[in-house]
């Protein structure tokens, strides 16, 4: 079938739109016999209609000439009402005439006006149709090819001649027919008015092409499918790029996993020796040494320290980067936050000579963040503005709102500021701008976890300098309505300690790796006075802790035979168990893992290297303060 059948089709409800008044019927033999000879203007119309008026004058004329000649009277006396009667039918004819005229110059130049207008839209559908990279067919109900665009040879290869007849599901892949064809019922039913499927097609080289078609249902005069308009289009390198991102994600997802294990393993893996470091040297610090192996003792502190605080801002970082860090957003009162803050940097400040001034400004207000998050860039700012302070410096914090949305957070130190060509180096990771060289203490992490920190709660951190000055670090969050008062619960009934003890104090200790049990049991045995049982396997600390009801347990999370979280479901499903205060001791930190374990009936959760006071604490305010074994004063 012609190409032309489907612009017929496609423009059938033009045509009708299109079509001019209706004529008498006395008139379509003027139609047909003008139609074939009428010039394509006005003009021509105009002299087409005149000349029928003429003829219709002239017919007039010999009919009234004739009709005279037979009636007329002999005598001028009876010619009179003839005359008369001539003379009307005469007017008549002229009128009739003027008012033919009329209709048929109208009537001839609208037809042709949408005549050439339907002629027109047809020849610039035909130019569309011809220039489109896309493949247009009309398909009849059972999905056979009437006709199809000539863009079809590029697609697949075949002519429209060849595909004329043919049911287009034959040249689609086995695999693919069926969508197709259920798409295709989809349309016809008028389920669907669009249809839109991607199957692979069949090329006349032999190899298979990727179409995506849009079909779309013609319908009938009395409004029935009749037939889909389908639109095809090849998509084989698109669809193979997106095969290739399908599987790139896929691959960054798998790879995003491994790296979260892996910074799970490494947290566990690098915390666990320093745990031994720190936790013996804390405990050598509790004891009665002299003068210089104290300040031995303070030297390994330090750079365990220091080593830790190295390696949570390594972390801190991978999990920004791999967006696996947990930021919870909630009002935080920033005055009582700077000021938690400021008692923790006061002994550094004070061991550096630096005088740190009470706020100014508008401090009294809430802002959105994650107070652990916020508190250790406060932190950070706080400690650098102290250790690169000038001697007997000064550190002023101050607090204004930027506009009603926003309220920025200002640290000002005296130091001896920032060079303006290292201003754009003050964030990257490692570059401490050769503060190195003077002996200043620090790792080059700590501004630019402080960024991505910021960052990660909707705010913004910059820094102001004037050498030989001084610098203002400054950081803006989202201002927070004040929250509402509520009645906080201090703790929950069924992690409490029971009351005082009576008894000797029995302590089960869950830990596979030999000096993290060593440490323990050092650490009760010198300052507590505690035995402790120890169990190398999950599966054997839970019998244990049926068979012996400790009054505490201390759980490790990465144990060789099952997970320490799966320990502690056990633990607190059994009624024989799930009174026994659990403390987690492990050295994953991932985010999250606290405050799961938490929910999960864990008393407290300690993350490795231990902190020795912090761990007595909590066993004192577990086990009772009647326990004669603790020293108040050491702890």
């Amino acid at each position: 079938m012609e190409w032309s059948t489907t612009l017929m089709l496609l423009s059938q409800a033009e045509r009708r739109s299109l079509a001019p008044p209706n004529l008498p019927p006395s008139m379509w033999w003027i139609r047909r016999q003008v139609s074939q000879h009428m010039p394509k203007n006005d003009r021509a119309a105009k002299r087409t209609a005149a000349k029928i008026t003429l003829l219709y004058a002239l017919l007039g004329l010999v009919w009234m000439v004739l009709a005279g000649y037979v009636a007329l009277p002999a005598t001028s006396a009876q010619a009179r009402p003839a005359l008369l009667y001539i003379a009307l039918v005469w007017g008549f004819i002229v009128v009739s005439a003027i008012l033919l005229y009329i209709v048929l110059r109208d009537a001839f130049t609208d037809y042709e006006r949408a005549e050439q207008a339907l002629i027109e839209r047809e020849s610039t559908l035909q130019a569309i149709i011809a220039a489109s990279p896309d493949a247009i067919s009309i398909l009849d109900t059972k999905g056979r090819i009437r006709s199809i665009s000539p863009a079809i040879r590029e697609l697949s290869g075949y002519s429209p001649a060849e595909l004329a007849g043919q049911s287009t599901l034959d040249l689609i892949h086995p695999d693919d027919r069926n969508a197709a064809m259920q798409a295709l019922r989809a349309a016809l039913e008028g389920n669907l008015r669009q249809a839109r499927v991607r199957f692979r097609y069949h090329h006349a080289d032999g190899h298979w092409v990727i179409l995506e078609s849009h079909g779309r249902p013609l319908y009938d005069a009395e409004g029935q499918p009749g037939g889909l308009v389908v639109v095809m289009r090849e998509v084989t390198e698109r669809a193979g790029l997106e095969t290739a991102l399908a599987e790139a994600k896929a691959a960054a997802e798998e790879a995003n996993r491994a790296k979260s294990e892996f910074l799970s393993r490494m947290s566990h893996e690098l915390r666990t020796p320093l745990n031994a470091i720190l936790g013996f040297a804390q405990l050598l610090e509790l004891d009665e040494l002299t003068p210089a192996q104290r300040e031995s003792v303070q030297h390994i502190l330090k750079a365990g320290r220091l080593l830790l605080d190295l390696i949570n801002e390594v972390l801190d970082i991978a999990r920004i980067e791999t967006s696996n860090l947990s930021i919870s957003l909630e009002p935080i009162h920033i005055a009582r936050l700077i000021e938690e803050s400021l008692d923790l940097v006061r002994p550094l400040a004070q061991r550096q000579g630096i005088h740190l001034e009470k706020m100014r400004g508008d401090c009294d207000r809430f802002v959105y963040a994650d107070r652990q998050r916020l508190k250790q860039v406060l932190l950070n700012l706080f400690s650098n503005a102290i250790k690169y302070n000038r001697s007997q410096g000064r550190v002023t914090i101050g607090c204004r709102a930027l506009d009603d949305q926003r309220l920025r957070i200002e640290v000002h130190d005296t130091g001896p500021g920032i060079q303006p060509e290292k201003m754009g180096r003050l964030f990257t990771p490692f570059d401490r701008l050769g503060a190195e060289q003077r002996g200043i203490e620090g790792t080059g992490l700590g501004l630019a976890l402080s960024r991505r920190l910021i960052e990660a709660m909707g705010g913004t951190i910059a820094v102001e300098s004037t050498p030989e000055v001084g610098s203002t670090f400054w950081i803006a969050l989202p201002l927070a309505n004040p929250p509402d008062k509520q009645n906080l619960l201090t703790g929950s009934s069924e992690n409490q300690p029971g009351g005082r003890l009576e008894r000797s104090v029995n302590i089960l200790c869950i830990e596979d790796n030999l000096s993290n049990v060593r440490l323990i049991e050092h650490t009760f045995a010198t300052q507590c006075g505690f035995q402790v049982e120890t169990a190398m396997q999950g599966q054997i600390g839970i019998e244990l802790a049926r068979s012996q009801h400790p009054d505490l347990i201390l759980l490790d999370l990465h144990l060789p035979d099952i997970p320490g979280e799966h320990v502690l479901q056990l633990l607190r499903e059994a009624p024989e168990t799930q009174a026994i205060p659990v403390l987690i001791i492990s050295a994953d930190a991932t985010p999250g893992q606290a405050d799961r374990l938490l929910a999960l009936g864990a008393y407290a959760y300690l993350t490795k290297p231990l902190d020795i006071r912090l761990l007595l604490r909590l066993i004192k305010e577990i086990l009772g303060t009647q326990t004669p074994q603790f020293d108040d004063e050491r702890i």
